[in-house]
């Protein structure tokens, strides 16, 4: 079904009772999929604790991917920030050569500040990643 006037598209079960407007399923906005037991809906945004985390190589903007992570959508701002759980596994990119240990914001957005990449046994760290189609 839509979601947020059509921003995403949600799919699987919601409950709306005392603790609020829940959901346990999947979420799709862009080319990012969100994969979900604990997934709160707001008026403006969407939390929640994935269980799998994706975004799918496309337009030059490489793969993404994490199990646990928490994300905050903001869909009226174009926008989602994505962090991985504190002592967590790092966002594995580029079909698992790269990994990146920080929070992310699937493209069109500007990469986040304070963000360490490993690529083949190197490492970089940026306060602002900027990634552009190749």
């Amino acid at each position: 079904m839509p979601a947020y006037g059509g921003k995403g598209t949600y799919h699987n079960t919601i409950d709306l009772s005392y603790r609020g407007l829940r959901g346990r399923g999947q979420l799709d906005y862009l080319t990012s999929v969100t994969k979900s037991k604990s997934i709160m809906f707001h008026p403006d945004s969407m939390m929640a604790v994935t269980d799998t985390f994706y975004v799918t190589e496309t337009g030059g903007f490489p793969d993404i991917r994490n199990g646990k992570t928490n994300e905050r959508w903001y869909p009226y701002g174009d926008s989602m920030r994505v962090v991985q759980i504190q002592n967590g596994t790092p966002f594995r990119m580029y079909h698992d050569d790269a990994l990146l240990a920080g929070p992310t914001e699937p493209p069109p957005a500007v990469w986040p500040p304070s963000a360490r990449e490993s690529w083949h046994r190197h490492s970089s760290h940026c306060t602002r990643w900027i990634w552009a189609h190749r």
